[in-house]
């Protein structure tokens, strides 16, 4: 492919990328045990940097979930948006309120909302760490209780051990 005339260049993981946003095959994304459709649905400003804003919901299917870590996973729709330059999750908007069981019927997950954001720290050769995870809403029923929950986690002080 031919490169415009004065672009920058950045490289990420030893593959030349334009400045300008590149095209997404959103079919090669690596989803692991995951399985999502996805759409792009336009491109969004977060702090003066242009990100992809992608729509996405569990297929119809939803694949043999190993845990209930991933049976939570599997069934969230929401919003992810990417940065352009960096290809990175930038931020994370989800809901899962497709109820399960656990435990043999003992306890049953109604709902899950939940916001995640990471962060490019270019004084750590642009790595990319979690600045915060908040479990918006979490809804459960344990035997006979019924729960709620909401918590924030936030990230910060990171250091670079030599």
């Amino acid at each position: 492919k031919s490169e415009k005339a004065g672009a920058r260049k950045v490289t990420l993981a030893g593959v030349g990328i334009q400045s300008e946003p590149p095209k997404i095959d959103l079919d090669k994304i690596p989803l692991y045990n995951y399985q999502f459709e996805f759409d792009l649905t336009r491109i969004q400003y977060l702090d003066e940097r242009p990100h992809y804003v992608l729509r996405f919901r569990p297929k119809t299917i939803l694949p043999e979930a190993k845990d209930m870590y991933y049976e939570a996973v599997n069934r969230l729709t929401g919003i992810v948006y990417v940065d352009t330059e960096y290809l990175y999750m930038r931020r994370l908007e989800a809901v899962m309120d497709k109820p399960f069981n656990v435990k043999l019927l003992m306890g049953r997950v109604r709902g899950l909302s939940l916001l995640l954001e990471q962060e490019l720290r270019p004084e750590f050769d642009d790595i990319i760490v979690i600045k915060h995870l908040t479990i918006l809403s979490l809804k459960y029923r344990e035997y006979f209780s019924e729960k709620h929950e909401r918590q924030s986690d936030y990230y910060s002080d990171y250091h670079l051990f030599p």
